[in-house]
């Protein structure tokens, strides 16, 4: 065998174990990332509104001492900051877009489109008040402004004060028209849950009595309001794709209130049909393009269409808040252990969300 043969056969070899040794050591970093928590960004301020994530880019409103920011991170390299003002409220996303409103000292607002990609803005309506929720979808944006003089940041309680009113525009842009208001502890406090084919979703609480949560929905621009749902007590629900689910007491625990059941009924008109039961009544419930989670304590599961249909996706930190799901990815606020620092962290949920979060990519 000449030398110039057994060279190249060498060279061959040498390429096998140079090839062998990055595949294994892609093994040892995926295994080792594989499911965890990525840090995303590091927070300079406070969120004050739960991160809308989109595909694989996720939003957030950071207040900080100098103002309201806007940033988005779009599934890798560093984090943007989109936009900044004295104050902003409210955050949604469509298509390529995200919306928001904007703040002026004087209490008045504007309705803002962002095009993610260029940064540009595109001022869409004034608005009395910034809002604190919008949802987008097809020809319209609905938002929803509240004022509060009470403790009514504390989940499920109803301030004494404050009032809520539920708005629309033209997605193109244009005048606001009032869809409903409410005043006051007794008449309730509304969260909007968001437009679908033409219709917006909102839930109504009240303290009459025990309290009772009121699911409804009314056709854009100008139908009349539909109940779809009454359940008594403080309940929590979300839009998700073509259904609307919703928790209440449950039907099997000694004590319905220490217990919380999932309902879920399709946008179409069906009957509620019980998913989940047995949660807690801490329980949250959230939605993505894959499908409806709810998340109680430090477990985040993901819900079936049929009852025990329910599984773990993924544990979380003590220190983190509710996560914003989408894509097959958890977008979660926590804190560093060691340098007590807030940030934002992404964790697969699905395998290709996991490898591409365990890649970098």
């Amino acid at each position: 065998m000449s030398r110039a043969v057994c060279g190249r056969l060498m060279s061959v070899r040498a390429l096998r174990f140079v090839l062998l040794g990055i595949v294994l050591a892609a093994a040892v970093l995926v295994g080792a990332r594989w499911g965890r928590l990525r840090p995303v960004a590091a927070l300079h301020g406070e969120v004050f509104t739960r991160p809308v994530a989109q595909g694989r880019a996720v939003a957030w409103l950071e207040r900080r001492t100098d103002g309201d920011y806007l940033l988005l991170w779009s599934g890798r390299g560093s984090p943007r900051e989109l936009l900044s003002a004295p104050t902003l409220g409210g955050l949604a996303f469509f298509g390529d877009c995200l919306f928001t409103t904007r703040g002026d000292a004087g209490g008045t607002a504007d309705l803002l489109s962002l095009d993610t990609h260029t940064g540009k803005q595109e001022r869409l309506a004034s608005l009395t008040a910034p809002a604190s929720a919008l949802a987008v979808d097809g020809d319209w944006i609905c938002g929803l402004s509240s004022s509060d003089r009470g403790p009514s940041s504390i989940r499920f309680i109803v301030a004494a004060g404050g009032a809520d009113q539920l708005w629309t525009v033209p997605r193109r842009g244009g005048r606001p028209t009032s869809l409903t208001q409410t005043r006051g502890g007794v008449e309730g406090r509304m969260r909007l849950l968001g437009t679908c084919s033409g219709y917006v979703y909102w839930a109504l609480r009240n303290s009459r009595g025990v309290g009772a949560t009121t699911l409804l929905r009314r056709r854009l621009p100008d139908g009349a309001p539909e109940v779809l749902a009454r359940e008594p007590g403080p309940q929590d629900a979300v839009l998700a794709g073509t259904q609307v689910a919703w928790t209440c007491y449950s039907r099997e625990a000694a004590t319905p209130s220490a217990r919380r059941a999932v309902k879920a009924a399709a946008l179409s008109g069906e009957n509620p049909r019980v998913i989940a039961d047995w949660l807690s009544p801490e329980v949250l419930l959230l939605s993505s393009e894959a499908g409806l989670y709810a998340y109680e304590w430090e477990a985040l599961w993901r819900l079936g269409r049929a009852r025990g249909e329910q599984w773990i996706v993924a544990y979380g930190s003590t220190q983190r808040r509710a996560p914003a799901v989408a894509a097959g990815v958890e977008y979660v606020l926590e804190q560093e252990k060691q340098e007590k620092v807030p940030r934002l962290s992404a964790r697969g949920l699905s395998w290709p969300a996991k490898l591409r979060l365990a890649l970098g990519l």
